[in-house]
């Protein structure tokens, strides 16, 4: 299948993410980098968390590549 319909991609958004090395949960799923050549996924992304109040900015998301995608759901 060529590339990913919408819907997909919506349904990925805010889905959690946990870790199968150790259970850890990275968070939930704010953002997905797409090849704009092929129109298929190359990576989630998990926003950093904020630092204090967000005034301090925050930490470096989490940029998972999409072959490292073992389970949805």
């Amino acid at each position: 299948m060529k590339g990913y319909d919408a819907k997909f991609i919506d349904e990925l958004k805010n889905k959690q993410v946990v870790s199968v090395k150790n259970g850890a949960v990275l968070g939930r799923i704010d953002d997905v980098e797409i090849n704009t050549d092929t129109g298929n996924i190359n990576s989630v992304v998990i926003f950093g968390k904020n630092h204090i109040l967000g005034i301090f900015g925050r930490e470096n998301d989490v940029i998972i590549p999409w072959n490292d995608i073992e389970v949805i759901g």
